[in-house]
């Protein structure tokens, strides 16, 4: 029931000031109401001798990945009534392998793959005493799962949707190539046609033995005119 919140602020001047670190010796730790907002990332470093560890009624929400990582003694730990809305193994992990209680009710809990899935599972499967497990632990967000239980959030809802991913992409993909090749076909294709048959006659002629050809044209060109029109094009043009 203090105000340490400022000492532990990442913003404060010359940093956080880690008044704990000649204590690293303490079997117990009671920090509670005390308004921290956030945990420095070497706070609770060289800790290996805690048992307990409470932390209740603070403001705390997102946690370094490894601010828990040396507490490998802990057995009893203190996180109940403060804004933590995500459990995560790379948090977490060291912390609660070797739990004997854990307190971590009354949290605004957000029920999502990402924030609680690995925690729904390990309460659920956990020899860990867990008092006020389940009704005292609510999902806060999303609106399906507002002022549920954490027990209820659905793991089946986080299965690997990236071969589903894959296999809607290359549907897509399939149908618009479709869809692209009839509009083309429907309105280019007498042109596609043309340049086709073209192309087709131009390989064909040049794979014709030229002998065979020879001299059975009078002419390398030839004019195409009416009958009327003929002293004009053989005199003049």
């Amino acid at each position: 029931h203090n105000n340490l919140a400022r000492l532990w602020k990442t913003a404060n001047p010359g940093g956080p000031v880690l008044f704990l670190k000649d204590a690293t010796k303490l079997s117990a730790l009671d920090l509670d109401y005390n308004g921290l907002d956030e945990i420095p990332l070497n706070a609770l470093r060289g800790f290996f001798e805690l048992r307990e560890l409470s932390l209740r009624g603070n403001l705390l929400d997102q946690l370094h990945a490894s601010v828990f990582d040396d507490l490998q003694s802990l057995k009893y730990l203190h996180l109940q009534k403060n804004l933590i809305t995500s459990v995560l193994r790379v948090t977490s992990g060291v912390p609660l392998s070797n739990l004997t209680e854990l307190y971590m009710d009354h949290n605004p809990f957000d029920c999502t793959c990402e924030s609680i899935l690995w925690f729904s599972e390990w309460l659920n499967s956990t020899n860990v005493s867990v008092p006020g497990f389940p009704q005292s632990y609510i999902c806060n967000t999303p609106n399906a799962y507002f002022n549920r239980s954490v027990m209820d959030f659905d793991p089946l809802s986080c299965k690997d949707m990236t071969p589903f991913k894959a296999l809607y992409i290359m549907s897509s993909t399939a149908v618009l190539m479709l869809l692209f090749t009839a509009f083309l076909l429907h309105f280019q294709g007498w042109r596609i046609q043309f340049f086709w048959s073209i192309m087709v006659n131009r390989m064909l002629g040049s794979l014709k033995d030229e002998r065979i050809t020879e001299g059975r044209y009078a002419y390398d060109a030839y004019i195409i005119h009416s009958a009327e029109d003929r002293p004009w094009v053989e005199r003049s043009l």
